[in-house]
């Protein structure tokens, strides 16, 4: 049995923004990530490359409501791994409803404030050990961000 903790600020913090897109009616016309938001996609085969930006990300968020009829629906199938309050990795769904459907892991790191996202890195699905990697390097910049002197 792991010592290490099943939820964190970020954990939650993604449990609440599904809930909030899963209760849209329209794509969002504002995200809670910062102004240099940045989205890296790592998944093998199509992916969305590297996104840079709230307004790109907002914009890229906004495509995935074109892809369905209705709305996607986002789910969290599992936590993979926390590391401190601001990084974490989830297995997550996003059910288009028309048949067509994606899981992958995302790794989601939030800012100081806890309050919004400034890094998310999508991996394949069986990719659990670079998803693992990438939360260790995440968490370590943080570490790294408190040590530097202002």
């Amino acid at each position: 049995m792991s010592d290490e903790p099943s939820t964190n600020a970020a954990v939650e913090w993604l449990r609440s923004g599904r809930d909030i897109l899963n209760s849209l009616e329209q794509p969002p016309t504002g995200v809670l990530v910062t102004d240099d938001f940045v989205f890296k996609d790592r998944r093998s085969g199509f992916n969305f490359g590297h996104i840079e930006g709230a307004a790109t990300y907002l914009e890229w968020l906004a495509h995935t409501w074109s892809l369905t009829d209705d709305r996607p629906h986002f789910s969290i199938l599992e936590i993979v791994s926390v590391h401190g309050h601001r990084c974490a990795a989830v297995v997550m769904n996003v059910d288009y409803g028309n048949g067509m459907g994606v899981e992958h892991i995302e790794c989601w790191r939030l800012d100081a404030t806890l309050r919004r996202a400034n890094l998310t890195v999508a991996f394949d699905l069986d990719d659990r050990d670079g998803a693992i990697a990438e939360l260790d390097r995440m968490h370590a910049e943080i570490d790294d961000e408190l040590e530097s002197p202002s």
